[in-house]
């Protein structure tokens, strides 16, 4: 038979067709696994269709002879969400990753242009994706390559008909194409790169800074100029060679970083070859049987078996005995090279993985860029050289979440981008590695521009301060960051994940590009956009799931189940605890537990942080169970797994929730930040003037008055910006309107209504797929309402919002493309 098809699961099919009836059985570059479940499958034959039946998913094939066609080919769901034909399109496969962010301004190539080309995922909410297999080669057991077996022609490819549990199509994902391993745990630490010519006494003075600042470095990379670059050879990026220049002692300074906790990574770049100013030059040449006297380049051949052993074993191994820890490939001579069909960005990621676990004790760890499906067994994943603007970083939380669409969840950005572009300064700076702190990796890295001053105290105070809070923050949350690593190693979901993940048939769940899920109990939405100039603060609007959720820093109660409005200064980020939840962190020496109440299981994880032991048994995995009885929180600790010492007891730190709504006195502070005009505050706040400590303002009765019916503040409003004005009006009554650019050309258009005075309790959510732009006047000091109008020359689309605070939402739709959510 010319074809075999192949249930893995009740949801996953493989199908095959060979011309010559030779199939593949063994690993691929892609495929590492195919012994998944064994489900129960019905066959039957109808006027010469063959019909094979699972739990879930229906295949028909009529075999002809000729391959996979529609007329041929069809799977279908069994509880109809879908029907699919071979060769049928996926219009809502979700985002994916690609190879390298390298120009990006946002989601556009600064150069060009051009909008960045996104690779599909495993998921779509059409409820099936299919990954080809169909060219890719055989993985031998010595880590090389071998052609697939058979003619061309045929076609190789995995069916995946998960529906919305996009949970289970990436664990079975996973399953298929390899785990994906678990990091070193100084590999989630803080990153300094610069691309500098640095010496080597100028990289320690970093690395003590750093130390004495608090926040000591997990990781030192090292970028090109650790070699000898000027040679009559070739342009110099390639190198093997320590620059004495730099590093006349490479092993003592290797040494001295180890002694300071620092790991090391010095970049590669392996493309032009071994040439003969190297040091392992002349071994490299009689390993290969070739002639140093004559002084030619050895080119690099990812082809030749006898190189490639070569290449690591006389070019990496002996600075890997002198203490380098891993390497960051930095290829970028494109797609192809010397092997047909392989690209060789993905073929060094997989060998330098492959030898670095040579022993079997040593967590692999690769820094490099995308190179396709199972690129996940390889991290962490470089994501490119990007400008520095707020364009770029708005973009990253959507991009670095994406990314898990694929299971690939070891990203990692630019902190503060790599180069210049049209914005740049502290305050942005600031937000980056607010973001960083939340990230899979907090890597600061840029290029030699002087005006790209990365370390944090060369800025000013306030920036200095956040930016660092930030890392040491960072530092904080290493035990649960560790704790979902290791969950995602055995199966579980990436540490960044987009909403949708855990609430696929939420519709807002899609319409929220600026927040994520950060490990099991957080929802992370840094700051991406400038402080605004009027109300001097940042604003951030954010989707909560059903349930009850926690302001991560200070215990703020949230509802769920709605879109809040989030406002803060340069020191702030957004993060939100699920309700029920045990965080827990490194503070002071210790594993704290920072509880939030509700009924909720969380779990602790540790093992020695670098070897492959915890494999074996060597670790350690808590269970923490918090119960509420009579208003009183109780937590019950079960050892799950690990023959390390159980822990039986935590330092436990209990968040004393409190209430969101504006007080009095946070009100006048409100006030006062926003104001340059006396005559405005002072019937508010009662002061003749407006130097004032906001919060000994005495009793005013108009407060007061605004915080229980909020439109009293409108005869106010007259000299407030439009900013101020919805600034004030989203903070009273918990009601608001925003646009969020999704990304993918398409913008959300969000409306809630949620004043807990009236009791009015609705959320809407709009998504307008032909929005182009909005007045940026929306908010109307005049009425309690706003009006919002879209017209498109195209086929003069209008559109019309009317919103009347504490009561009502009420919209008028006329030729528009716009989708109701909730109400």
């Amino acid at each position: 038979m010319n074809y075999r098809f192949t249930f893995l699961t009740d949801r996953l099919i493989r199908c095959e067709y060979s011309p010559d009836a030779v199939f593949v059985d063994g690993q691929t570059q892609t495929v590492h696994s195919r012994d998944l479940d064994s489900p129960h499958i019905a066959t039957s034959e109808e006027n010469g269709t063959r019909i094979w039946r699972s739990a879930a998913l229906t295949l028909r094939h009529v075999p002809d002879g000729q391959g996979f066609s529609a007329d041929t080919l069809r799977i279908e769901a069994a509880d109809g969400s879908f029907v699919w034909t071979h060769g049928t399109p996926n219009p809502e496969d979700l985002p994916g990753t690609l190879r390298t962010l390298d120009n990006a301004n946002g989601t556009l190539n600064m150069h060009s242009g051009e909008q960045h080309r996104f690779t599909g995922s495993i998921i779509s909410r059409k409820g099936w994706t299919v990954l080809d297999d169909s060219r890719t080669l055989l993985l031998k057991p010595d880590g090389f390559l071998a052609p697939r077996p058979g003619a061309r022609g045929g076609g190789d490819f995995y069916f995946f008909g998960y529906g919305h549990d996009y949970p289970a199509a990436l664990r079975d994902y996973h399953r298929l194409t390899g785990p994906a391993p678990l990091p070193p745990k100084f590999a989630l630490g803080l990153w300094w790169s610069r691309w500098w010519p640095y010496k080597d006494q100028d990289l320690l003075n970093i690395v003590e800074q750093f130390e004495s600042a608090g926040v000591p470095l997990s990781i030192c990379v090292v970028d090109m100029d650790w070699h000898v670059v000027y040679n009559p050879h070739h342009t110099g990026w390639t190198g093997y060679t320590w620059n004495p220049a730099c590093f006349p002692d490479p092993e003592g300074f290797l040494s001295t970083l180890h002694a300071m906790g620092a790991h090391v990574c010095l970049n590669l770049h392996p493309h032009e070859g071994v040439a003969p100013h190297e040091a392992a030059y002349e071994r490299v040449c009689r390993r290969l049987g070739r002639d140093p006297a004559a002084q030619d380049v050895i080119p690099f051949e990812l082809a030749n078996e006898d190189f490639l052993r070569a290449y690591f074993e006389e070019l990496h191994h002996p600075l890997e005995a002198q203490g380098v820890d891993f390497w960051w490939i930095d290829w970028q001579q494109g797609e192809r090279w010397d092997l047909p069909d392989v690209d060789p960005l993905w073929y060094l990621n997989h060998l330098h993985a492959y030898d670095l676990a040579r022993g079997g004790r040593k967590r692999p760890l690769v820094f490099s860029r995308w190179g396709d499906h199972g690129s996940h067994r390889y991290p962490v994943g470089f994501s490119g050289d990007t400008f520095s603007t707020w364009e770029t970083l708005n973009m990253l939380p959507w991009f670095t979440a994406a990314s898990a669409n694929l299971g690939y969840g070891w990203r990692s950005d630019e902190t503060g981008g790599f180069h210049r572009g049209n914005i740049s300064g502290h305050e942005l700076l600031t937000r980056w590695n607010q973001f960083a702190c939340f990230s899979p990796t907090y890597r600061l890295h840029n290029c030699g521009d002087p005006g790209l001053d990365y370390l944090p105290w060369s800025k000013p105070p306030e920036f200095r301060d956040a930016i660092l809070q930030s890392m040491r923050l960072r530092r904080e949350l290493l035990p649960y960051i560790y704790t979902a690593a290791h969950a995602h190693a055995e199966g579980g979901p990436c540490l960044c994940r987009p909403m949708y993940h855990g609430y696929p048939e939420a519709e807002e769940a899609y319409l929220v590009p600026q927040q994520y899920l950060f490990g099991p109990d957080l929802i992370a939405a840094p700051f991406t956009r400038p402080i605004d100039p009027h109300t001097r603060l940042a604003r951030q609007v954010v989707w909560l799931p059903e349930g009850e959720w926690f302001d991560f820093h200070c215990g703020t109660r949230y509802p769920g189940g709605r879109f809040h409005a989030v406002y803060g200064g340069i020191g702030d980020i957004p993060v939100f605890a699920r309700a029920g939840s045990a965080i827990p962190l490194h503070r002071d020496g210790r594993t704290l537990l920072l509880v939030f109440p509700g009924q909720g299981i969380s779990h602790v994880y540790d093992d020695d942080g670098r070897s492959m032991d915890w494999t074996c048994g060597d670790h350690v995995l808590t269970r923490v169970e918090q119960h509420v009885e009579n208003s009183e929180s109780r937590l019950r600790f079960t050892h799950v797994s690990g023959n390390r010492t159980p822990v039986d007891r935590f330092d436990v730190e209990h968040v004393s929730p409190r209430e969101r709504f504006l007080t009095r006195d946070a009100l006048a502070e409100l006030l006062f930040g926003m104001s340059i005009l006396g005559h405005t505050l002072r019937p508010l706040i009662g002061k003749p003037n407006i130097d004032f400590d906001p919060l000994k303002v005495p009793h005013s009765p108009v407060l007061d008055d605004i915080i229980a019916d909020p439109a009293r503040i409108l005869p106010f409003l007259a000299d407030f910006s439009p900013s101020q004005c919805r600034c004030l009006l989203e903070r009273l009554t918990d009601s608001g309107f925003h646009a969020e650019d999704l990304h993918d050309r398409s913008t959300a258009l969000l409306y809630w209504c949620g004043d807990s005075h009236t009791g009015c309790e609705a959320t809407v959510a709009l998504s307008l797929r032909k929005f182009a732009t909005y007045d940026s006047q929306l908010w109307t000091p005049a009425s309690r309402s706003a009006c919002l109008r879209h017209e498109q020359a195209s086929d003069f689309t209008i559109w019309k919002a009317n919103i009347s605070y504490g009561t009502l939402f009420s919209l008028e739709l006329r030729n528009g493309d716009l989708k109701p959510i909730s109400v």
